[in-house]
């Protein structure tokens, strides 16, 4: 996806091959290990996918962001 020509990534709780009704599923009532484990998958994804020069905007809440943000920052991204 592009946005403003820039590209744009969009991840979520949910594996993107997997059909919810009605869509339920947040970090924000998972426990803390399924919050890390997915925060773990997030952060390989990141890794592979960012150039070392990348942007990132975050617009997610704070369970979200909370093992991201840090992760993000170690490693030398605004």
């Amino acid at each position: 996806m592009r946005l403003a020509g820039l590209p744009v990534r969009v991840q979520s709780a949910l594996d993107i091959q997997q059909v919810v009704e009605p869509y339920e599923r947040t970090l924000n009532t998972m426990p803390r290990r399924d919050r890390v484990a997915w925060a773990e998958k997030v952060q390989e994804q990141l890794l592979e996918l960012l150039p070392a020069d990348a942007e990132i905007i975050l617009l997610a809440g704070q369970r979200y962001r909370e093992d991201i943000e840090p992760f993000l920052r170690k490693r030398g991204f605004p």
